[in-house]
């Protein structure tokens, strides 16, 4: 005997079920990449001796604020074009951090002189 699968949430590799609507997951997934590469080169920083700026800086912090602004953003925002691609836009920043570990790094950028 067959049985009919009655799950009615639904995941797929674009969206989630989230509180009744369906949320993109393209924004989640570009801020955990971006904060894991941040906390890579981080790593790769200290063990070169340089030393992180913000002394209470916890990956998962980052990670915490990113997807919460972007959680309140897909709930509160159309999903029209422009909307979705600013979402991205927010995702995208989580890169900023890489981005600066690596000029410091590299010896481009100084880094933040206290």
């Amino acid at each position: 005997m067959y049985t009919k699968n009655t799950y009615s949430g639904s995941i797929t590799l674009n969206n989630i079920q989230l509180l009744g609507r369906s949320v993109p997951l393209v924004p989640f997934i570009l801020s955990l990449n971006g904060v894991l590469l941040d906390y890579l080169t981080t790593i790769i920083g200290s063990s070169f001796g340089f030393h992180e700026f913000h002394t209470a800086y916890h990956p998962l912090n980052a990670l915490s604020i990113f997807w919460g602004a972007i959680t309140v953003l897909t709930m509160l925002l159309p999903k029209k074009r422009p909307w979705t691609t600013s979402i991205n836009g927010i995702a995208l920043v989580s890169y900023a951090g890489m981005i600066n570990n690596i000029l410091v790094i590299c010896g481009i950028f100084s880094g933040l002189r206290i």
